[in-house]
């Protein structure tokens, strides 16, 4: 089971596991600006299953991609829920796209 939990420094939000809280009593370290805090004192409610995450802006810094197939291959991935992947699936979808791009 997965929570989240948010840096009150930074705002940064972060996936944590039950087990990770409860090793230190709670305390971690934002892996961005490195404040510690309590993780379980700072959970936010998860995102419905249906709600769509908004694209990162650091996206845009890319450009329109260079190969044609690959703006058919982002939106794939973006519509993808990674977390429902097993890590075998993941790698086969990663190896039929990288064919797919001539790779």
């Amino acid at each position: 089971m997965n929570l989240i939990t948010r840096c009150p420094s930074c705002g940064t939000t972060f996936r944590v596991q039950p087990t990770q809280l409860s090793v230190r009593g709670g305390k971690v370290r934002c892996g961005k600006c490195g404040t510690v805090f309590n993780g379980v004192a700072a959970l936010v409610e998860q995102p419905s299953a249906t709600a769509r995450p908004e694209p990162s802006p650091q996206l845009g810094l890319f450009g329109a991609p260079a190969h044609p197939a690959a703006a058919a291959l982002l939106a794939e991935l973006e519509a993808l829920d990674v977390d429902a992947l097993r890590p075998l699936d993941a790698l086969n979808l990663l190896a039929g796209m990288k064919k797919r791009l001539g790779g």
